[in-house]
């Protein structure tokens, strides 16, 4: 499902996924309030994958939380495929930057948990957690205990737990941040793989990260976030074709424009 990459003058043309119009988010702390985000409009078209960046302590996670329906805005509306967000939507996952897995379950218990809470019955549940954790390269260790996998295993497991239940937009809250260097440049390509082939029925994606070179890599647009109260400060096509060049000079020019903005 997953593009190569999109032509500026395309974008219009293709279906609109998610729209963002004027979302603000005020916390209000005793007599004090917290404006975090101000004003941030955007839209994400079918098939796209998209990378929010900005400054640490902007609200990326705030905003993404917003679009999974964990918060609501203050003002302003979302609306994912014509229809406004209201609270938690069975369309839409999300994958955290730590794995938050019940330790008492198994990879494969923890998988298929989301889907009995669907109403779905346990044999059917383990037969798809069983096959997406085989998709995230986690076949034999369906039975291990959290405790017993590593920090790249647990959040594979994290992973097939979102594309179990056939998300149509998924979200990642920094997935990979804490992660080892070469686990996470794996888990990078591997989601970049499923997302090319179409796993689950996924029609979007978004990363939310403060690591400029990983959102140039994997994503097709990245939204340039402000300092707070976050605004959007630009819109950058990633116009490159896959498997990316980090050495390429277009790559590195595009890495230093999305600092420039940052900066």
């Amino acid at each position: 499902m997953g593009t190569e990459w999109w032509d500026v003058e395309e974008l219009d043309e293709l279906p609109v996924l998610l729209e963002l119009i004027k979302v603000k988010k005020t916390y209000v702390i005793g007599k004090r309030k917290l404006e975090v985000i101000r004003d941030v409009s955007f839209k994400m078209y079918d098939g796209e994958f998209i990378a929010i960046l900005g400054p640490s302590g902007c609200g990326k996670s705030t905003l993404l939380r917003i679009i999974a329906g964990l918060e609501k805005p203050t003002s302003g509306q979302i609306l994912f495929m014509n229809k406004p967000i209201e609270g938690i939507s069975p369309r839409i996952a999300m994958v955290f930057q730590s794995p938050a897995l019940l330790p008492w379950l198994t990879a494969l218990e923890n998988v298929s948990l989301v889907l009995e809470a669907r109403g779905m019955d346990k044999k059917t549940s383990m037969e798809i957690a069983r096959r997406y954790l085989s998709l995230v390269g986690l076949a034999g260790f369906e039975n291990s205990y959290p405790r017993e996998l590593s920090g790249g295993m647990k959040q594979r497991v994290s992973i097939a737990r979102a594309l179990a239940v056939s998300p149509q937009l998924l979200l990642l809250d920094e997935a990979f941040s804490q992660l080892d260097p070469l686990t996470a440049e794996s888990l990078r390509s591997e989601i970049l793989d499923l997302w090319r082939m179409g796993v689950a029925g996924i029609r979007g994606i978004i990363l939310v990260t403060h690591a400029v070179d990983e959102a140039v890599f994997m994503t097709d647009r990245i939204i340039v976030l402000s300092s707070r109260p976050t605004t959007v400060v630009k819109e950058v096509v990633i116009d490159l074709p896959r498997p990316r060049n980090r050495r390429s000079k277009r790559f590195l020019e595009i890495l230093d424009e999305v600092y420039e903005y940052i900066s």
